[in-house]
């Protein structure tokens, strides 16, 4: 057992939870009773009058634990229970009517639910930079559950803080397993995306921020001209416009 959570069931009244690698979540004794409102004695009733309803590793546990012994050197063995999730529901189905019977099962449902919703939107963490942009096509809302590969969404997202994502034609290409200039640059001529005489975008996907473009100037010549680069919404358009080699094949 590690982490201890400290939760409130009401203003007057605070339990802790212990997280556990095979239940989830712990309970002791005292807390859970403290919860019900009820006294530990009257707990410990509940228990031994439903014997049969309660069954040790499903709803609950026996901690072994070591006290020091003030009279000798040895260590002494104390064994404390522990209520599961599973155990904490079952005692209130056994017709306890304190005041705070009804908040504390509330609780103790909704905390429930709420890890169990958790452990459902954990995503699958892509493990390419083209991985994370596919996965943005197939379904968008699970980028913002995609916490790594930061630099990768916050391009997706935020196209116009940096440009560290931005690919050229050839980087693309060979991404996506085609031959840049035999393969690729036939394919997005052919699907309108760039120039039929050269690799310039065409205002429509300039207007849609598939090309980020920089102004180079030649020292030597003094001649300006822009350098246009694949942002990261444009390599996702690719993939859904052309697909990946594999893909096709």
């Amino acid at each position: 057992m590690t982490n201890l959570i400290t939760v409130e069931i009401n203003e007057d009244v605070f339990i802790e939870v212990q997280e556990d690698s095979k239940y989830e979540w712990v309970i002791s004794s005292e807390d859970v009773a403290e919860g019900y409102g009820m006294s530990a004695s009257s707990l410990r009733s509940v228990k031994s009058r439903n014997t049969h309803k309660f069954v040790e590793g499903t709803h609950f546990i026996m901690i072994t634990s070591s006290v020091a012994d003030c009279n000798s050197r040895d260590n002494l063995k104390s064994k404390k229970l522990m209520w599961t999730k599973s155990g904490v529901l079952k005692i209130g189905m056994q017709g306890i009517n304190t005041p705070l019977a009804d908040a504390f099962v509330d609780w103790a449902v909704s905390f429930i639910i709420k890890k169990q919703e958790e452990a459902v939107k954990a995503p699958m963490i892509p493990m390419t930079y083209l991985e994370a942009l596919e996965a943005h096509l197939s379904d968008t809302k699970q980028i913002a559950l995609m916490t790594p590969k930061v630099e990768a969404y916050d391009a997706l997202t935020h196209q116009d803080k940096d440009t560290i994502n931005d690919m050229t034609l050839g980087e693309v290409a060979k991404s996506l397993g085609w031959m840049p200039i035999k393969e690729f640059n036939p394919m997005l001529r052919k699907a309108g995306v760039i120039f039929n005489s050269s690799t310039e975008p065409k205002s429509e996907y300039i207007q849609k921020k598939w090309f980020r473009g920089t102004t180079v100037k030649n020292s030597k010549t003094n001649y300006t001209c822009t350098s246009w680069k694949i942002t990261p919404l444009g390599v996702a358009g690719m993939i859904k416009k052309i697909g990946r080699k594999d893909m096709n094949n």
